[in-house]
Order: structure tokens, then C-alpha cells, then sequence
């Protein structure tokens, strides 16, 4: 007996021990290979609710946790949504003929931290232990590294956490995984991602519906008496706006940004929906009874139902409105072709094809068929709107055509008309010819009384203009030259007399030249300034001295400015200024660009001011006139109202440190 026992405690011994090893076995979720679509993680995965970073270390005993499948929907893990922060623990083993240059395809619906045999490889989305601070990203199975060492067996370990106060929404097929993870090699993972996420499909999708949007308001513009064309605009460019959302939605991680665009996306596309539906009624002049009406509060009532029920409640309007919708369509279609309305084959064409490809995407959604090799979303929602811009090119050419007849008519109606007419236009046509060469000859004689008035006074305004002009060199300047001259000549100085008298013609030339032309460029007004203030400074013995500086983005060849402008205020300088001062001084002119637009002229002395050459004029003798700033500032106020510009003209006094004047300055800033 006791034998018998002995052998009953040993084997349940052994029993126990391989019950033991075959438990930890399986818990190994072993890869053999890799497939085409990698290897999906979905089995022996362990979980725990709290916080430990020990809990990523390999070598951590994690038996007594909680078995879980991550990669299930989030709503059918409620222990996710329990704990703030938690941990999944997966134990796994790579045969060693598997490349180990592998990448990790993730899709989740928190934020996560993602460790290998210990080591942190990857962060997705903040996960921090502040709640309001955590923010959760969707990968979308975009590939991340994973970088696997030789060895028999990995711990791949995740830090999770839901971002809080989060709705979630399944509308067009989207998945809310918990954490869902796939192996696979690098090349073909890249090509699963390019698959899943067809960039250049979608583009192309979003290009033609964009282009038909383009084309349906060049429709309405050129014939704006068609509404239905506008609306058919404003629906293309929905539904454009609808699928670029969606390609948006691809490249944006962001959990609750997700969210968000699926509903905007969701709300516009039922929109988009009814407003088609609308535009075919009005294109085919169907009357909008009560169908109508009863799609568009089923519109409303799939509208209500996407937005607030989770799982199901979408498809009421992806696989229930859509299909109604296009079976109205082909009701109206039908009833038009009843009606013997021209194209109405077109629309029906566009109907029949949306509905196959509709049925065909349906179908093979649903899993009953493997997917076609075509593009039949893209087929479905882009039959309707291509057959309704085929219609259109049909229906204008039906009235090029019948405008093309009546035009036809018109001309026949016409040459009859001609023919009626021709002996009446006969006996007009003589009037006419009479009453035209009379008011011909009338007209003729008035605009040469015009004319004769206008040349008159253009020519009075142009002897007057060349009077002022000429009149704005100060005669006592010419007198005084005309001395300097003399005084030469009687001291023997020849070559200064003639010098002089050189400088002092080509000035007189000058004026006279400037005089014919109401602006003159820069570059010539300061040549002509520069030869004025040479004879100043020879007749005073170069007691006085003077500097001209063009800015180099001053285009002096170019810039032109109303003559003799600038000279009228350097001999008030000279004058009023440096003469004053028994060693005489210097005159600075500068010509700047502040703006674009605006020229500035800067004339400085460094007399003895305003204010002590106004003292020494009242006491002088002889008070020499300004008469030449008197005509520029009339000038400048006749070219502000003749141009509408704003030329200005400020002077400053220039003081010294202690309030004593050192001279005068005068800024011009002329528009251009």
C-alpha cells in the first residue's frame, strides 16, 4: 500500500512539473516566419494596472498577471478605461533564420511607451502621470523600427494609458484598437503602409472631383441663368473638401484631432449626399414630393445616429442612405426618360455605374469577396458627378445647336427684311448722307474753333511758364556775374575772366534748356547746380564751399524733378547764411531714397541761422529779396495740385550742444 502511494505521489509529482513547464511554454509567443502581412501579436499577452518601471525589465516575473488581447476594440477592454496608467508584458521567440532587421507596425487608441528586452526603443504620443498632460496617437500601422538581438527568447513590454474625457467613433470603418502590433520585415512593411495608405489614389480621387467642381462653376458663369450648375460647384467642391479630410486624417496621429475631422468629415459627407440629390431633382426638373423630403430627414436621423452611436450607427448612412439615395436617383432618371428629356441616359449610366461599384466596395468591405482589382470607392463616388458634367456638355451642345439653327432663321428673316427695306433705306440713306455732312461740317468747324481756342492758350501758358521759368535766376546773381567779369578783365586776369565767363554762359544755357521741359532728371538739375555754385565760389574768392552726394540707390539718370528747384534754397543759403560769416562756410547738398517712393534733398550750411540773418537784415541797408523762394514754393504748391502729390519742404534751425545756432537745413521730399 505504502509502495502504491509512493508511486501515485511521484507521478503526480512529475505531472504537476510538466503542467508547470507546459504553462510557461505557451506563454512564448513564438515566430517562425514572417508572412507577407507579418505577424500579428494578439495572443499571451499579460497585463497589470499601475505604474513600475521594473515592470520593463526582462527578466520580471509577470505569471500572476492578467491575461489580455490588446488588439480588441477599446471598448471590450473596460480594464484599460479603469486604470489611469497600466502595462502589457508579451513573451516572445524569433527563429534564427528570421532577418532581424524588423520594424513594428502599431495601431492603438492611447499613448504609449514601447520597450525591448528593457530598453525604451519608441514613444507614441505623451504619457506622463499628470492625466490632463497625456495626449494619444495613432500610428495607423506606419512602421517603426524594431530592433531585435540574437536570442532565444524577448520580453516586448508597453507602458499605456488612455487620454481622458476621449469619445471615440468608429465612422468610415475606423478601428479603435487598444494596442495592436505587427511584425514584420522592414521592406515588406513599407510596402503594407504605401498599400494602406494609397497617397497617390486618393490624390488622384480629390483632383478629378476638384476639376469637376471648376468645370461645374465655368458652367454657371457662363450661363448664369442655370442655377443647378452652382449647386452642382458647391458639391464638388464639399466632396472635395470631404476626401482631402480624409487624406488628412492618414498623416495626423493625433487621437482627438482624429475624432474631431471623422465627425466634420461624417457631418459634410450626408451633407454633400442630400445636396447631390437636390441638384439632380433641380437638373432634371423633377418635382421634390414627399421621397424627397423623407430622404432628407433620413439624411438627418443617419446624421444624429453616426454622431452618437458607437460601432453601428454610421453604416446607417454608408450602407443604408447611400443605397436609397441612388436608387431615388434612378427613379427621377427613369421618370425623365419616361419624359423623353434629352440625356437623361447620361445621368443613368453615372447612376447604374455608382451602383455597382458601390455594391462591388460593399461587398468586399464586408469581407465576402477578396478586393476587386479596381478602384471601386473611387468608381462609385466619381460616376455621378462625371456623368452629371457629360450631361451638361450635352445639353450645351443641344442649345449650340438650336442657337445655331435660329441663328440660321435670323439671317433668312433678315435678307427678306433687306429686301422690304431697300427702297426706304435708299431715300434715308440720302437724308442721312445730307443731316451727316452737315453735322460733319458743323462739328469740323467746331473743333477748329476749339482747336484754335486751345492752341491759343496753351501757347499763353507756355510763354508764361517759360517767362517764370526764366524769370527764377535771380537777376542780381546775373548782375553780379556780369561784374565779377568786369572786375577780371580790369585786374588782367584773363584766364579767370574767360574762365568764368565760360561757366557762366553754359549756365544761362542751361536754364534756358531746362526751361522748355516741366521736369528735368536729377542728374541734370545738380549739374546745373554744381556750375551755379562754382561761379558763386570763384566770384567770393572760394569763401565759400559746397559738396553734392547721390545716395547710391538714387538713380540720378533716371529721377526727374521740376527745374531749378533746388538752387533757389542754396542761394538763400549762401546769401543768408554763410555771408554772414566773415570766413565764409560750406553748402551740402544730399540726395537720398528714404522709401521707394520718395526722394529727399538735403540742403545744410553752417551759417549763422535764421534767426541772426534775419537781425542782420533789418539793420542792413539794403534788403535783398527772396524772390526765388517765393516762386519755388508757388511751383511746388501748383505741381502738388496739378500731379495730386504731396511734395513737402521743412527747414531746421541746427543748433550746437549749448542751444548756440550752427546753420540751417532744409529737407525737400518729393514723391516718385
Amino acid at each position: 500500500m505504502k509502495t502504491l502511494l509512493r508511486i501515485c505521489l511521484i507521478a503526480a509529482l512529475v505531472w504537476l512539473s510538466g503542467l508547470t513547464a507546459w504553462s510557461q511554454t505557451s506563454a512564448l509567443f513564438p515566430i517562425h516566419a514572417i508572412p507577407p502581412d507579418g505577424v500579428l501579436l494578439d495572443k499571451n499577452w499579460k497585463w497589470q494596472a499601475g505604474d513600475d518601471p521594473q515592470w520593463a525589465n526582462p527578466t520580471f516575473n509577470d505569471r500572476r498577471w492578467q491575461a489580455i488581447d490588446p488588439t480588441k476594440d477599446i471598448m471590450d477592454l473596460p480594464q484599460l478605461h479603469e486604470s489611469r496608467i497600466s502595462w502589457l508584458r508579451l513573451h516572445f521567440s524569433l527563429k534564427d533564420s528570421i532577418p532581424h532587421q524588423l520594424a513594428l507596425l502599431v495601431w492603438q487608441i492611447g499613448a504609449s511607451e514601447i520597450y525591448l528586452d528593457g530598453k525604451r526603443i519608441h514613444q507614441l504620443g505623451n504619457l506622463t502621470s499628470d492625466p490632463h498632460a497625456i495626449r494619444a496617437v495613432n500610428p495607423a500601422g506606419k512602421p517603426i523600427s524594431f530592433p531585435v538581438s540574437p536570442s532565444p527568447s524577448h520580453v516586448l513590454a508597453v507602458r499605456y494609458a488612455l487620454q481622458p474625457n476621449l469619445t471615440y467613433t468608429t465612422i468610415f470603418l475606423y478601428e479603435n484598437r487598444g494596442f495592436k502590433a505587427v511584425v514584420n520585415t522592414m521592406e515588406q512593411s513599407l510596402d503594407q503602409y504605401h498599400q494602406a495608405n494609397d497617397f497617390e489614389r486618393s490624390s488622384f480621387r480629390i483632383g478629378v472631383i476638384f476639376i469637376l467642381a471648376i468645370l461645374y462653376l465655368a458652367f454657371y458663369l457662363f450661363y448664369p441663368v442655370q442655377r443647378v450648375y452652382l449647386y452642382f460647384s458647391f458639391y464638388g467642391f464639399f466632396q472635395t473638401c470631404v476626401w482631402s479630410i480624409e487624406l488628412y486624417i492618414r498623416f495626423q496621429p493625433r487621437v482627438d484631432v482624429q475624432y474631431l475631422l471623422h465627425l466634420v468629415e461624417f457631418n459634410l459627407s450626408v451633407f454633400d449626399t442630400v445636396l447631390m440629390l437636390w441638384s439632380i431633382y433641380s437638373l432634371l426638373e423633377q418635382p421634390k414630393g414627399r421621397t424627397f423630403k423623407a430622404l432628407t430627414v433620413c439624411g438627418i436621423l443617419c446624421m444624429m445616429a453616426g454622431n452618437f452611436i458607437y460601432g453601428w450607427g454610421w453604416l446607417l448612412f454608408g450602407f443604408f442612405f447611400l443605397n436609397l439615395i441612388n436608387l431615388d436617383v434612378l427613379r427621377i432618371v427613369i421618370r425623365s426618360i419616361k419624359q423623353q428629356r434629352k440625356g437623361s441616359w447620361i445621368i443613368l449610366g453615372g447612376s447604374l455605374s455608382f451602383l455597382l461599384g458601390w455594391t462591388l466596395f460593399t461587398i468586399a468591405v464586408l469581407g465576402y469577396i477578396p478586393p476587386p482589382p479596381v478602384d471601386t470607392f473611387s468608381i462609385a463616388h466619381l460616376s455621378i458627378p462625371i456623368a452629371v458634367a457629360l450631361y451638361m456638355g450635352y445639353e450645351s451642345a443641344i442649345a449650340h445647336r438650336a442657337l445655331h439653327h435660329q441663328l440660321i432663321e435670323v439671317e433668312r428673316l433678315s435678307q427678306e427684311k433687306q429686301q422690304l427695306l431697300a427702297t426706304q433705306n435708299a431715300i434715308l440713306e440720302r437724308q442721312l448722307v445730307q443731316q451727316t455732312n452737315e453735322v460733319i461740317l458743323e462739328r469740323q468747324l467746331e473743333e477748329q474753333r476749339v482747336n484754335q481756342l486751345r492752341s491759343d492758350f496753351e501757347r499763353r501758358v507756355a510763354e508764361a511758364e517759360m517767362t517764370g521759368l526764366r524769370s527764377q535766376m535771380n537777376p542780381h546773381f546775373i548782375f553780379n556775374c556780369l561784374n565779377s567779369i568786369k572786375l577780371y578783365a580790369i585786374e588782367n586776369e584773363s584766364e579767370k575772366a574767360s574762365e568764368y565767363l565760360t561757366k557762366f554762359s553754359r549756365l544761362i544755357r542751361m536754364v534756358l534748356e531746362n526751361s522748355r521741359s516741366e521736369r528735368v532728371t536729377l542728374q541734370n538739375e545738380l549739374g546745373t547746380l554744381r556750375l551755379y555754385m562754382d561761379m558763386e565760389a570763384m566770384r567770393f574768392k572760394h569763401k565759400l564751399a559746397f559738396q553734392i552726394d547721390v545716395a547710391p540707390d538714387v538713380d540720378a539718370k533716371f529721377l526727374e524733378i521740376p527745374p531749378l528747384l533746388i538752387q533757389p534754397y542754396v542761394e538763400n543759403a549762401i546769401w543768408h547764411g554763410l555771408m554772414h560769416k566773415p570766413a565764409g562756410g560750406t553748402v551740402h547738398v544730399q540726395a537720398t531714397l528714404p522709401q521707394e517712393t520718395l526722394l529727399q534733398l538735403t540742403i545744410t550750411d553752417d551759417g549763422v541761422g535764421r534767426t541772426r540773418s534775419a537781425e542782420l537784415k533789418s539793420k542792413s541797408a539794403s534788403h535783398r529779396k527772396s524772390f526765388g523762394l517765393k516762386m519755388t514754393s508757388e511751383r511746388i504748391s501748383l505741381v502738388n495740385q496739378i500731379y495730386q502729390t504731396h511734395t513737402q519742404v521743412v527747414i531746421r534751425d541746427l543748433m550746437d550742444t549749448s542751444g548756440q545756432p550752427v546753420g540751417t537745413e532744409v529737407v525737400l521730399q518729393i514723391p516718385i
